[in-house]
């Protein structure tokens, strides 16, 4: 999401039951909406526990002709609040990303 738009760093489509979003440190995306993107349908999602900031929007809800939003549950996360900022929430951001015994995936060959 540097470059492109209509798009978010977490992207869901239609009903999505028992599905969770939690745990993501997500900033600097440029394109919109750029963080959590609940598109058309998606309902049945939790979003909770996330870090989002230097975004566009950091919650989107493109679910509304659906009725869908009230099926979403979306707590606790955290949207706004920049690194330096006494309200910056340091652990939840450095405990993102991939459990420790996937990290490895990550670095380069």
């Amino acid at each position: 999401m540097l470059t492109l738009h209509d798009g978010g760093a977490v992207y869901t489509l239609s009903n999505q039951p028992g599905t969770v979003v939690r745990g993501n440190h997500i900033h600097d995306n440029k394109g919109g909406p750029g963080g959590v993107y609940l598109d058309e349908g998606s309902g049945f999602i939790e979003v909770a526990g996330n870090v989002v900031y230097n975004v566009p929007r950091p919650m989107n809800y493109n679910n509304k002709a659906q009725d869908r939003q009230a099926t979403c549950n979306e707590h606790d996360n955290f949207f706004g609040a920049r690194p330096g900022q006494a309200d910056f929430p340091q652990r939840a951001a450095d405990e993102a990303g991939l459990e420790p015994a996937y990290r490895h995936l990550l670095k380069k060959p």
